[in-house]
């Protein structure tokens, strides 16, 4: 027989926000990621200027660029545009390196919550506050 002890109930819900938040976190790097590399797979295309300003032609349609894209990147002279729905554009390609450190970092705090929740020998007096 084991003599299994009950968690204190701090524990139990500290490890349970850490699953939650690690999952959560997890999932929403994982759509931004995904979101991100099927970015990098847009068609380029060049800016034609013209009086009224800069466009870029997607097949016989052309399209306006606004002026608020053009003061982040002022040296650009192609865009990225959506194959499915062109009047998306973007001036630069997303870097996805960062949804790779949240993906991990969930994947961290995942990790802690499980291992927190598994956890046998703790309780509230070995931490030291009192």
């Amino acid at each position: 027989m084991s003599d299994h002890k009950s968690k204190h109930p701090l524990f139990l819900i500290i490890a349970y926000l850490a699953i939650a938040g690690g999952l959560s976190v997890l999932l929403m790097s994982l759509y931004l990621l995904t979101s991100t590399i099927e970015k990098q797979r847009w068609p380029v295309t060049d800016i034609t200027p013209a009086q009224s300003g800069l466009f870029y032609q997607v097949g016989e349609k052309r399209y306006v660029i606004q002026k608020a894209d053009l003061r982040r990147n002022h040296a650009i002279n192609k865009v990225y545009y959506n194959p499915d729905r062109p009047e998306q554009y973007l001036t630069a390609l997303p870097s996805y390196w960062w949804h790779l450190y949240l993906c991990m970092a969930g994947l961290i705090v995942l990790y802690a919550g499980l291992h927190l929740l598994r956890e046998r020998e703790r309780n509230v007096q070995s931490l030291g506050f009192e």
